[in-house]
């Protein structure tokens, strides 16, 4: 960057004395009354070249840096993390791009060996969860049915954590085993969104749904239902007021939208539930593994928007 704004600087200032120096040439070979005006008009002539040429120059160093920075915002929206290219023989944007793509390779290191660690604790957590599920249905009889009903949703919950460590291990290593078929997804969301409606209330969240109907898709409910809690779940977490569900039919294939206002980092919002931190990403792995499905996530205008297509 500093050779950059260095050769942009000598080029210019190097300009703009040579225009000096070509004025002073010619009022000095035609001296007279029209010296002046002479030496005026070659002087503005030739820093008008001067500008010209420093603007040029300017924009094509920049070139690669402006390419540099769209691969990053791309990167930022992308769940693969493409490695970037760089397209210049300038060493400084060059030696930026290697930086970043070392960076980029740790980090799927260090997302390969949490996800081994989290499938490892899966695993371990299975049979201690079985065996409390055991013991509860055994003296359910015994309790109140209150606490039987919380304590079962609440193994149920965990359930669904080691369930989804599991198949985003095995979505990563692409051996995610898959059950399709022919779902009327107006139906399949609007199941999915009944157990938010308690929750909805609590937190004062309304939820507004515009499903269309008559809509149809091949996809494993299983791993749909995982996908759409992991995005309903982060609109909860991060966000603020009515969440939106738009079910409709796209210019190809149908789509969903779940649209919330992105909630503003304070004292007071940090009291808030926290996320466990795999929602998007895990979104992301399974609509990968699956085929048939695409998850996008972007920001607009103050809100979060994600986006499923169903292929």
């Amino acid at each position: 960057m500093k050779s950059t704004r260095l050769t942009v600087a000598t080029t210019t200032v190097g300009l703009v004395v040579f225009s000096v120096s070509l004025a002073a040439a010619v009022c000095w070979t035609r001296p007279g009354p029209g010296a002046s005006g002479a030496l005026l008009a070659v002087f503005l002539v030739c820093v008008a070249i001067a500008s010209v040429t420093g603007w040029w120059l300017g924009d094509r160093l920049a070139r690669p840096w402006e390419e540099f920075v769209r691969q990053l915002a791309r990167l930022r929206n992308s769940p693969e993390r493409p490695l970037l290219r760089s397209q210049t023989d300038d060493p400084f944007p060059r030696t930026a791009t290697e930086e970043v793509n070392a960076l980029l390779a740790e980090l799927a290191q260090s997302q390969e060996q949490l996800n081994f660690f989290s499938a490892k604790v899966a695993h371990e957590l299975r049979a201690p969860i079985t065996l409390l599920q055991l013991q509860i249905d055994y003296a359910a009889g015994k309790l109140d049915p209150a606490l039987v009903d919380g304590l079962r949703a609440q193994i149920k919950r965990l359930t669904e954590y080691v369930d989804t460590a599991l198949l985003v291990a095995r979505a990563e290593q692409g051996n995610i085993p898959l059950a399709k078929e022919n779902c009327n997804l107006g139906t399949l969301i609007s199941d999915l969104l009944q157990p938010y409606d308690l929750r909805a209330k609590t937190s004062r969240r309304p939820i507004h749904c515009t499903l269309k109907p008559a809509l149809t898709a091949e996809l494993d409910p299983k791993i749909f239902g995982l996908i759409f809690n992991n995005l309903m779940s982060n609109a909860f977490y991060h966000g603020s007021g009515e969440i939106r569900v738009r079910l409709y039919q796209g210019r190809k294939v149908p789509e969903l939208l779940i649209l919330n206002r992105v909630r503003q980092v304070t004292d007071e919002s940090k009291t808030h539930e926290a996320g466990t931190g795999m929602g998007l990403k895990t979104a992301y792995q399974l609509a990968q593994a699956h085929h048939g499905l695409k998850v996008e996530t972007r920001r607009r205008r103050g809100s979060f928007v994600a986006r499923v297509r169903f292929a």
